[in-house]
């Protein structure tokens, strides 16, 4: 296979025919020749693409649950009512005025709300300059220094919760402002690992820890912020920030940017070079078509699907911990 791979590839094969026909001729090769997903090295690519991200959104839930520790917690009409009745009182001598009103900062619910959001803000300005700078140094850079900055940043939530409020904005804002350039390098990472045939199940796996962080993280979240270790809620983002910047050194020493002559076995090696001889890597260096995007309808239709979900899945993982609590 990987002697035809290379006579095609010299273009032995295709002698005579116009551009158009060998075009169709490498991407009838190409579909033909996948070599197995497991055990591959573009699989261990999406599995390392799947920790990033389970990372990098756990940057995100982190606040949600630990702002619950941090802000005063007005008792609700119910809770009130609650605790004033006398056939309730046993059940909820748990939920007791002190509880409920617990934390270190007296955060009326309207600046709780800004904080909670900021981080999207950040978020949604990193996407498409995200993308394009990852374009030009490629996904792996650009993840890794995500992850790098957003721990960093991730560390130093206590001093600016404790500083001032804007400062803690600020450090919210810029920790979503680069974890959103997490996800288009993850796309232009996997576009030079998978093959279309591939494609799907490559991309869901890649995804996947984006989807399962929310859980974990509140989960490890919330236990870590009942401790009394370094205050409770501090705890959280210690945690998370030192993770993060622990798996940095592992991100940069297993992952390769392309698969140029770089693989851990023989069939990557001949998947490596066949992507590379046929053409088949996405060429970043070209002009980015703004007014074929603008003008597709596809990408409107996307847009507003992924725009419904997304609303309701961060909704979700923002607020349910506050009245979770």
């Amino acid at each position: 296979m990987f002697s035809e791979t290379k006579n095609y590839a010299n273009g032995r094969t295709a002698s005579g025919s116009n551009s158009a026909d060998e075009e169709n001729e490498k991407i009838a090769f190409r579909d033909s020749f996948t070599p197995r997903l497991f055990p591959s090295y573009r699989l261990y690519v999406a599995f390392m693409t799947s920790l990033a991200l389970f990372l990098g959104y756990a940057l995100l839930t982190d606040f949600s649950v630990a702002i619950v520790k941090m802000a005063y917690q007005k008792p609700t009409e119910t809770q009130r009512s609650m605790n004033s009745c006398a056939a309730f009182q046993n059940e909820t001598s748990n939920i007791n005025s002190s509880s409920l009103q617990a934390g270190d900062f007296s955060w009326p619910p309207k600046m709780q709300g800004i904080l909670l959001s900021s981080y999207y803000y950040g978020y949604a300005i990193g996407q498409v300059p995200g993308g394009i700078v990852a374009g030009k140094l490629g996904g792996k850079t650009v993840m890794g220094l995500s992850m790098i900055i957003s721990g960093l940043l991730t560390l130093l939530t206590h001093i600016a919760a404790t500083a001032h409020v804007v400062f803690l904005i600020t450090v919210r804002v810029l920790v979503g402002l680069w974890s959103g350039a997490n996800y288009p390098a993850a796309m232009v990472l996997m576009g030079y690992w998978s093959y279309e045939s591939e494609n799907t199940i490559l991309l869901a796996l890649a995804t996947t820890g984006s989807k399962i962080a929310p859980v974990v993280s509140q989960i490890v979240s919330g236990i870590l912020a009942d401790r009394q270790f370094l205050g409770g809620w501090p705890l959280v983002f210690y945690f998370w920030g030192v993770v993060t910047l622990l798996f940095v050194p592992f991100w940069f020493l297993s992952v390769k940017e392309k698969p140029d002559n770089e693989s851990l076995t023989e069939d990557d090696l001949d998947a490596s070079l066949t992507r590379k001889e046929l053409s088949l890597s996405v060429d970043f260096s070209k002009e980015i078509p703004w007014s074929q995007i603008f003008k597709s309808r596809n990408v409107w239709s996307c847009c507003v699907l992924l725009f419904c979900t997304d609303f309701m899945y961060s909704l979700l993982i923002t607020i349910v911990p506050r009245h979770a609590n």
